[in-house]
């Protein structure tokens, strides 16, 4: 149980990064990028620095701005994503919380509350808000 949990966390905490810096949505709520803004160094940020090549350079560059600039918001999401971290990020947290729950799935007893702990666990990665 305890790995769940700390799968579950850690899952959470990286979906929530994804959705702060693709969803249009919580960018009209709260601005574009605010991640970015505030220079954080989420899972996909990591991933895309290591690249070590102009464009983690240039994100790089950016997240030490802590700029407001949307066109530099916007440059640096989309190096994020040409990097292919968004879509590590999700695979990460996805192949997290399956793993997770594979191991759980095992020791639960069949029921109602077995089938909630499920859809929460998916919900949790394909929530997008």
């Amino acid at each position: 149980m305890t790995k769940y949990i700390e799968s579950l966390g850690a899952a959470f905490q990286i979906q929530d990064d994804i959705i702060a810096v693709i969803s249009e949505e919580y960018a009209k709520e709260r601005g574009i990028g605010e991640d970015i803004r505030e220079g954080k160094r989420s899972l996909m940020v990591i991933h895309s620095v290591n690249k070590k090549d102009k464009s983690s350079e240039r994100l790089n560059h950016i997240l030490g701005l802590n700029t407001n600039d949307e066109e530099l918001l916007k440059e640096a999401i989309r190096i994020l994503i040409d990097n292919g971290s968004v879509k590590y990020a999700k695979d990460r947290a996805s192949n997290l919380m399956e793993e997770a729950w594979r191991d759980l799935s095992k020791i639960l007893p069949e029921g109602k509350a077995k089938g909630n702990i499920e859809q929460m666990s998916r919900y949790l990665i394909d929530r997008d808000l």
